[in-house]
């Protein structure tokens, strides 16, 4: 007996370009969503800082790093939700989207908790008010990805 959400969808290839696209696109948005404290009236991620401290204690260097780190990411998770999409799970639409989003971002915040406790230069401190922004910059993003992303049929 298979789960009504785990059915066959119709057929559909996985369109590498549109999840390339869309990653960087939803990416590019999630990330005004973490940075803009006026948007959202909580403290900012500073992701870029987050993601290329790790690497390097120069911050111009750590925030190119940073940048290039989470936009790779962001086309890597925007590939996955499409072969997700691809293989049955769920489907291409804003519901499925925001559902992936929001357990990426429950994931990723849970993981950035972890990953900020053993920082070598950790750049901020990791609050619960970080994780809404956290977890709301996703459902963006997944949701984005959503619009976006067409498959091949």
């Amino acid at each position: 007996m298979t789960l009504r959400f785990l059915q066959s969808q119709p057929k559909s290839h996985l369109n590498e370009a549109s999840a390339l696209s869309s990653g960087i696109a939803s990416t590019v948005v999630m990330t005004l969503v973490m940075y803009h404290p006026t948007l959202n009236a909580l403290p900012q991620v500073d992701i870029f800082r987050i993601l290329g401290k790790e690497f390097t204690p120069v911050d111009r260097l750590a925030l190119l790093l940073g940048s290039l780190l989470h936009l790779g990411m962001g086309v890597l998770f925007a590939l996955s939700y499409a072969w997700l999409w691809r293989k049955g799970i769920g489907k291409v639409s804003l519901g499925w989207g925001g559902f992936l989003g929001t357990a990426h971002g429950v994931l990723a915040s849970l993981s950035m908790n972890y990953l900020l406790k053993g920082h070598p230069r950790r750049p901020q401190a990791w609050r619960l008010s970080n994780v809404f922004v956290y977890i709301a910059a996703h459902l963006v993003f997944g949701t984005l990805v959503a619009a976006f992303y067409r498959p091949q049929r």
